[in-house]
């Protein structure tokens, strides 16, 4: 029963061979810090760094990540002044200034509220959104839905921050990725966990991808590594072992850890 799987490896590998014979090249791409994605601290720069530096390699060129604030990661690929970053949803700017990989894999924005406050509220039209205070982060997808639709939010410099508001009544709302956001809420109020809950009905659900200048001289060849590889890793079943939070489910709320008294080692 394991042939199918030997001959695709087989496949993969003798691909990968092929074009690693071209000349290797130092690919320099923009991200910047979306636990449990990307960031600095984890492990190859997060599941999805993972991905995008194994789809290059695949041809026998390397990544090198730059981790910078991520309104610097989107206008320097935008004007051209860097070569990609990721991972992004698509906005009118980037189809209009760069080109979009296939999807890295799909996510989730989702609303989170206090249960106390809000009981059992759901997303359902965008125009019911104006009766609350939303908030949110500057660069996402949702802010020019929000736009179009007319829609007031208080943008903060990060998720943190709108927490941050959310727990001091300032906000009503906080529009964020599910899993993104609990990652958040567990890291920083492990303590406030039980107060918050998600509206079943997401923003939206949209892929993922690495947006490429469309301007850069290394952009179209980039693109077209990145996507050969993207291929090869997904058809060798490889991209399902990497990618890690690549296919976005519902994160559901994490498990709150009661308090012994005792000081837990950091894992």
């Amino acid at each position: 029963m394991a042939r199918p799987t030997r001959v695709v490896t087989s496949i993969f590998i003798l691909t990968a061979l092929f074009w690693a014979t071209a000349e290797a090249k130092t690919f320099t791409v923009l991200t910047g810090e979306w636990l449990p994605y990307t960031s600095e601290s984890l492990e190859c720069g997060g599941p999805m760094a993972c991905v995008v530096k194994e789809a290059v390699a695949v041809s026998g060129h390397t990544v090198l990540l730059e981790f910078v604030p991520w309104r610097r990661n989107e206008l320097e690929v935008l004007s051209g002044a860097a070569l990609a970053t990721f991972p992004w949803s698509r906005t009118s700017a980037f189809e209009k200034n760069c080109y979009a990989s296939t999807p890295l894999g799909n996510h989730q924005m989702a609303f989170f509220y206090l249960e106390k406050k809000l009981p059992g509220w759901n997303f359902t039209t965008l125009e019911e959104l104006k009766k609350h205070r939303i908030g949110g982060s500057r660069g996402y997808a949702y802010v020019e839905i929000f736009e179009a639709a007319g829609i007031q939010a208080d943008y903060a410099q990060d998720v943190e921050k709108s927490f941050v508001k959310l727990f001091t009544d300032r906000v009503d709302l906080v529009v964020e990725n599910e899993i993104v956001g609990w990652a958040v809420l567990e890291k920083n109020h492990l303590e406030l966990l039980d107060q918050i809950a998600v509206a079943k009905t997401p923003l939206f659900v949209r892929p993922l991808h690495v947006m490429v200048s469309k301007t850069h001289p290394d952009g179209v060849e980039f693109l077209e590594v990145l996507n050969r590889g993207l291929a090869l890793l997904k058809q060798s079943g490889r991209l399902d072992v990497i990618g890690g939070y690549g296919v976005m489910a519902p994160a559901g709320k994490p498990p709150v850890q009661k308090n012994t008294g005792e000081k837990q080692q950091a894992n």
